[in-house]
């Protein structure tokens, strides 16, 4: 059997930072193992692959047209037996040429279906999307939330569509960490990802102003909305308090010299950055956003306006709450046994989440799915 990966490009970004574990996975497993990865787009490389697999790099993203027509003629060439693909392009152009070709298509949804869709377009997004995830044999979603947007929103049969949470390699993580050295002397909060409106970074400048806490706020990543957020700290004059770091290749070391961490976003699928800090043992604070985080901390009450829960494993406000954001912050900022307490609390919540455990329910959904191409019993 010959497979695929596939995935629009290995630029930065969290699905692409899984993308690649899940091909260094692969490739040290003992079944599956012979494939090849394509990226759709001559983009830089962040996230390098080991060295024995082979990699096709595109020219797209655009034109998008003949960005596909390469896609197909690649796939002519290569004749898998079965193509994994991550993000909304890569599922699209996977099972449209799983519809040509004949092979398996199994496609990785990793994030809200219906949060992802903006609103322009939104109803002829919304059935594009259904018809041609229809078309796929298996959808793996990336939180049970995802895989229930699926099912009660675009109608897809239950039989084809498994969750199956990130990996997080705890071991890797710890000695990424420790490869680093972090020098900064003053007290700081860590937060992580792309800087675009979803991820609420505006929201949280707003509730750390409010806090009045003696840690600085250091942010990792990098994108569109960098200026405007920028703009917003000077305005509230808290450049010597408030940091961007930019993408860092190495965002562990800072993380774990952190005081703790805050994912405040509006949208996530299974925020990976929540959960790689939490194998750093951090204390962590999160919204309530569609989807993971509630799975991930085991919320089990409504979290009232302005206000935080402590659940089983950390602390969680509503989405674009800045008051309650603000008040959870500066109370883990002046309670250590709490902060320390949760910490514990993190590191035990993710050996739930290890790699083996991760491989293993993957292989035996791509056996799975294989074996169905006939109406077979599934081998595993």
């Amino acid at each position: 059997m010959k497979g695929i990966y596939l995935i629009n490009s290995l630029e930065g970004g969290g699905a692409e930072r899984v993308f690649s574990n899940l091909v260094k996975i692969q490739s040290e497993s003992e079944i599956l193992n012979n494939f090849s990865v394509i990226l759709l787009d001559n983009k830089k490389v962040a996230y390098q692959l080991p060295s024995e697999i082979r990699l096709n790099q595109l020219n797209g993203p655009r034109p998008s047209l003949k960005n596909l027509i390469d896609f197909l003629m690649l796939i002519k060439k290569e004749k898998p037996t079965y193509v994994v693909s991550f993000l909304t392009r890569a599922n699209f152009f996977n099972v449209l040429g799983s519809c040509v070709f004949g092979y398996k298509s199994i496609i990785s949804e990793r994030s809200n279906t219906d949060g992802r869709l903006n609103k322009r377009f939104y109803y002829i997004k919304k059935i594009v999307t259904k018809l041609v995830y229809g078309k796929a044999d298996k959808i793996i979603a990336v939180s049970k939330g995802v895989e229930n947007c699926l099912i009660e929103n675009y109608f897809i049969n239950p039989k084809n569509v498994v969750s199956l949470h990130n990996p997080v390699n705890i071991n890797m993580i710890e000695k990424i960490a420790k490869d680093s050295n972090v020098n900064i002397t003053k007290p700081y909060i860590a937060v992580m990802g792309r800087l675009v409106t979803s991820k609420c970074f505006d929201v949280l400048i707003d509730a750390y102003a409010l806090a009045d806490i003696k840690e600085e706020l250091r942010i990792l990543g990098e994108g569109p909305e960098l200026e405007r957020l920028k703009c917003k700290v000077i305005n509230l004059k808290l450049e010597k308090k408030i940091h961007f770091m930019g993408f860092q290749k190495n965002p562990y070391a800072y993380i774990k010299n952190a005081d703790f961490f805050i994912l405040p976003s509006s949208l996530e699928g299974f925020p990976n950055a929540l959960v790689e800090a939490m194998a750093l043992k951090k204390a962590v604070i999160s919204t309530n956003c569609t989807d993971g985080p509630s799975e991930i901390l085991k919320l089990n009450q409504l979290i009232p306006a302005e206000e935080y829960v402590e659940t089983e494993y950390g602390i969680m406000i509503n989405v674009k709450d800045k008051i309650g954001l603000s008040k959870a912050i500066r109370n883990l900022s002046l309670n250590e046994s709490l902060k320390n307490k949760l910490a514990e609390k993190s590191y035990l919540r993710v050996q739930d989440y290890s790699p083996d455990k991760f491989r293993d329910k993957f292989v035996e959904i791509i056996v799975n799915t294989l074996a169905n191409k006939n109406n077979e019993k599934p081998l595993i």
